[in-house]
């Protein structure tokens, strides 16, 4: 037995074929406008100009709020890139000591909301030296990495961020 609504739609006309891909398409292009980005929202192919990202060449360094200096001493590939990445960093506080702790990396996407699906490997190497490899980024677009340091004497972080495209 036909419901009350579908015999109303078949009564005029609204369950022909072309009707329902009228329909269809319409709800297609609300759903796409509904899902718009937003301004602070950056797309993949134009995040090289975003004012967030910072070149890219090693060595490069990042300050954190109490004045620990983080330096990207190397880098395989070169050139930070989609997929994974292996870095080599050196910690040393506000006067210019190496810092031996635990160090920490959250690789996350802001316009996306959602970090790195798999965690880095971190292996400190002394006096302040650390590799970090396996730094999954797995899509373009904004990348923002934060490491973090924690000792004794010290907790503070920086953070880099970059384009991927």
């Amino acid at each position: 037995m036909a419901s009350d609504s579908f015999r109303f739609a078949k009564a005029r006309g609204l369950c022909h074929p072309f009707s329902v891909r009228v329909a269809l398409a319409f709800v297609l292009l609300a759903c796409g406008a509904c899902s718009s980005s937003s301004p602070s929202t950056v797309s993949a192919a134009s995040c090289a100009n975003d004012p967030r990202v910072e070149a890219f060449s090693v060595p490069l360094s990042a300050k954190g709020a109490s004045g620990t200096n983080i330096v990207i001493q190397n880098a395989t590939p070169t050139m930070v890139q989609e997929g994974m990445n292996d870095w080599t960093v050196s910690i040393t506080d506000s006067n210019g000591a190496p810092v031996d702790g635990t160090v920490t990396i959250v690789a996350a996407m802001p316009d996306h909301g959602h970090d790195s699906p798999t965690p880095a490997t971190i292996t400190s190497k002394g006096n302040g030296a650390y590799e970090i490899d396996a730094i999954n980024l797995v899509m373009s677009g904004v990348w923002a990495i934060t490491i973090s340091i924690a000792s004794p004497t010290l907790n503070d972080s920086a953070t880099f961020t970059f384009c991927i495209d």
